[in-house]
């Protein structure tokens, strides 16, 4: 490990990053300490205004036991050609040497790490991020990279050009792509403002992950979801969906790479369908017409005749038929219940039961 970071501070040299422990007090960057100091006045800057040349670009990235993908992403966000960018990192208590390669760096400006003392949840450690960024007070935008995640080079400088050209718009986005080279964005309205739930989470018009790039200006408490650790990204894409459209932009901005143990592939919610369900009824609630308020009810009564729980099921299923009762996939579903049912003979399901399926993600 010694010569792996060796190897690794070699290759991210000549710049530091600074180092704070947020199992006590957090030392927050003196770069960052000076811009909350300069900007106490609470004074807010017009969307024509930060949408200037100098627009800072923040790159927010957690990790955990992912020392070497670390050190791909810290270059990749180094190598862009647009130079006003920071980049904000935190350790999400990892055991693989993260914390020696953050803590034996050099210092750079614009490069901010954290570290948590045990695993708190990807969720948790990105809310921090956002609020040691929110701190500065200073009006610019947000760039997502998870640390199995690569920029292309130019990728900050084209969101700072589309920031100049499209002063109105808070949030952006871009096409992603596999490491090998194949798509993974399907985009098929470019160049204008969609809406992230109806036309990416409900609709077609925008489907695989993207590249997001969001004002610091429409946050406001916005966070990633409290409730669940890992995963579930739409709660906070939900939220900001209530302040702004998506801009689409019509190029490549990162590659993404889902890991074996990553947590797109093991679903760490599975087990809890129907309360992501419920949360994304909740979340969703401002953009659904009747019949996708009643097909959300019915999945998540769907799940919970899964778990057991059939009380809870029924007063779904029926408020699902009170939206809409002439809905024939709610009918599928209650047959797929009635069925089950018949097949375990009208038996509770055991204790901590898993669902067969489940599609919590989709």
């Amino acid at each position: 490990m010694e010569r792996y970071l060796e190897s690794a501070l070699g290759r991210l040299a000549r710049g530091y990053m600074t180092f704070g422990d947020v199992s006590g007090s957090v030392q927050v960057a003196n770069e960052e300490r000076r811009a909350v100091r300069s900007n106490r006045d609470g004074s807010k800057r017009t969307a024509q205004a930060v949408s200037s040349s100098s627009t800072p670009l923040f790159v927010l990235t957690p990790t955990r036991d992912r020392c070497q993908l670390l050190v791909r992403a810290i270059e990749s966000v180094r190598n862009q050609s647009y130079p006003n960018w920071h980049h904000y990192i935190i350790d999400d208590g990892s055991c693989d040497g993260t914390a020696a390669l953050i803590e034996k760096l050099q210092e750079e400006p614009r490069v901010h790490a954290y570290r948590f003392d045990s695993n708190r949840g990807v969720n948790r450690a990105r809310n921090f991020l956002l609020e040691r960024i929110l701190e500065r007070r200073e009006p610019g935008f947000i760039a997502l990279l998870d640390d199995d995640d690569v920029f292309e080079k130019d990728a900050l400088n084209r969101f700072a050009a589309a920031i100049r050209e499209q002063p109105d718009a808070g949030w952006f986005i871009a096409s992603c792509y596999y490491p090998n080279g194949q798509p993974l964005s399907r985009i098929r309205s470019k160049g204008r403002p969609l809406c992230f739930v109806r036309d990416h989470k409900l609709g077609n018009r925008i489907q695989g992950d993207v590249a997001h790039v969001f004002s610091t200006e429409i946050v406001g408490e916005t966070r990633f979801s409290q409730r669940f650790a890992n995963a579930e990204e739409w709660w906070f894409f939900g939220g900001l969906a209530r302040q702004s459209k998506m801009f689409v932009l019509d190029f490549h901005a990162k590659t993404q790479e889902y890991l074996e143990g990553g947590l797109t592939r093991i679903q760490p919610n599975k087990h809890r369908a129907a309360e992501v369900f419920a949360q994304k009824l909740e979340c969703f609630d401002p953009f659904l017409n009747r019949s996708q308020r009643a097909m959300l009810e019915a999945r998540c009564a769907r799940h919970l005749f899964a778990g057991g729980e059939r009380r809870s099921g029924l007063r779904r299923f029926g408020r699902a038929f009170m939206q809409t009762p002439f809905e024939y996939r709610i009918y599928v579903y209650l047959l797929e219940i009635v069925s089950r049912l018949l097949l375990r003979g009208f038996r509770p399901a055991p204790s901590g039961a898993v669902p067969e399926t489940t599609d919590a993600d989709s």
